[in-house]
């Protein structure tokens, strides 16, 4: 990667959440980006640079902070790289790339994740639920009632947006947690006139593929982002 695709950003905060570490990053004002996309992330590792691509967290905002959700699960090299970092500290990143997107049409959707698959999905949803009264629902499978990424924050805009529906699913029940995985309800909120937009396990999304196929939905209406 040449210097001129080499962004600089400063770590504002890092929080660890079981498998995950949620960086908050403050961007140059010239750093673009649109809900869904992506940007790669340069760690040195000794005098090693390794390489991971993660999508944005966050929404485009006015204050240039950028979140990221780091699965360092089975990536020791990452895993050595994201502890040592601290706030303050600076992380190069790329260019914010990809073309999994909101369409400009104002139709209902809904958000179905797995794992850290949420990432992409929480930027649509932030950058969406202001600007439309359609129907906006996620379902969300992980693992632990006690690892599940931005949970707050998606209570907090269910209680602040009547439109947007919060379904999160986990191997145990917790609090605002209900017990199976994110296709356990998903009969209940096909209609052919919404999109679907899914990001998780391969498993999963070709499963709720599968599924929402088989109840007529149009693969046009159907949007998918490689997890």
């Amino acid at each position: 990667m040449t210097e001129k695709q080499t962004i600089i950003a400063t770590i504002s905060s890092k929080a660890e959440l079981g498998p995950y570490t949620l960086l908050e990053l403050k961007t140059p004002s010239s750093y673009l980006q649109n809900p869904g996309q992506y940007c790669m992330a340069h760690y040195k590792v000794g005098e090693t640079v390794i390489t991971r691509p993660y999508s944005i967290a966050s929404e485009p905002r006015d204050d240039q902070t950028l979140e990221l959700c780091v699965s360092h699960a089975g990536d020791p090299d990452t895993a050595q790289a994201i502890k040592n970092l601290k706030a303050g500290d600076t992380l190069d990143i790329s260019p914010a790339a990809g073309r999994f997107a909101i369409p400009d049409h104002d139709v209902a959707a809904v958000f179905i994740a797995g794992g850290s698959g949420i990432t992409p999905l929480r930027s649509m949803i932030r950058w969406r639920l202001p600007r439309t009264q359609q129907a906006t629902t996620l379902l969300y499978g992980c693992q632990s009632p006690e690892e599940v990424p931005y949970l707050e924050d998606f209570l907090t805009l269910s209680s602040q947006h009547p439109h947007f529906t919060l379904k999160v699913y986990a191997d145990q029940k917790g609090p605002s947690v209900g017990q199976g995985h994110a296709l356990s309800d998903l009969d209940q909120y096909v209609a052919l006139d919404q999109h679907y937009f899914l990001c998780g396990p391969p498993d999963m999304v070709q499963a709720a593929k599968t599924s929402l196929s088989d109840s007529g939905i149009n693969d046009r209406q159907i949007h998918t982002d490689r997890y």
